[in-house]
């Protein structure tokens, strides 16, 4: 499970994670939530904006996630590892990840230190903190903005 914010910083995840599956024959579950009525410390992107629920604003914003998601699985797999792209929405963003990983089964959860909240103060953001002690799998944490594994 690769969780993606859409920023820079989270897509540093997926090098890492596509050496993984290319390793062990395993896929790729790109996710993404759409924050429900969560304002945050900083700005959505426009197509992304939290809505305060799945009606019509929230269905715009969970199919606008999905494209990218879609986009974003073509240009870093292409044909090479299987994937797939799941959108959930909910606060917050940890539980939803968390029962996305319990319904795929994830024996990883692939992402970096930081996402688009970066706070360089804090070893880890919010959501990596949380999933990093409550996850049912091994959780590998890449330094934010390092596109490719050492």
């Amino acid at each position: 499970l690769v969780p993606l914010d859409f920023s820079p910083a989270a897509e540093a995840a997926l090098a890492p994670a596509l050496a993984l599956a290319r390793c062990g024959a395993g896929q790729i579950v790109l996710a993404h939530v759409v924050e429900l009525g969560a304002a945050g410390p900083g700005p959505a992107p426009p197509a992304l904006a939290r809505p305060t629920d799945l009606s019509a604003a929230g269905a715009a914003a969970a199919a606008a996630a999905h494209r990218r998601l879609e986009e974003i699985g073509r240009a870093a797999t292409g044909e090479a590892v299987p994937w797939t792209a799941e959108v959930d929405a909910g606060t917050p963003a940890y539980r939803r990840l968390l029962d996305l990983a319990r319904r795929h089964r994830t024996t990883l959860i692939v992402l970096t230190s930081h996402g688009r909240t970066a706070d360089e103060a804090v070893p880890l953001g919010a959501t990596t903190e949380r999933l990093v002690t409550t996850a049912p799998c091994p959780v590998l944490v890449v330094p934010a903005g390092r596109a490719r594994p050492e």
